[in-house]
């Protein structure tokens, strides 16, 4: 069983690996698309919240521990 964290690591390197094969082909095709462009700086918005929602919760979880 993986647990919660371990999970959102690799959720957050898949989509990173995803992000970065998309902008290579751009790179290499020189294809330029306002669609697909929106859509990696979702995905990239998205990522950051799941870093700070990962950032937030270990401060938390340290919190408590403190207190």
């Amino acid at each position: 069983m993986v647990n919660l964290q371990d999970q959102r690591d690799i959720e957050n390197v898949i989509l990173g690996l995803g992000i970065m094969v998309e902008e290579k082909i751009r790179a290499d095709t020189g294809m330029i698309n306002h669609l697909r462009d929106r859509e990696m700086e979702g995905r990239e918005v998205m990522t950051d919240m799941f870093r700070e929602e990962k950032d937030q919760k270990d401060t938390n979880m340290m919190w408590n521990m403190m207190t």
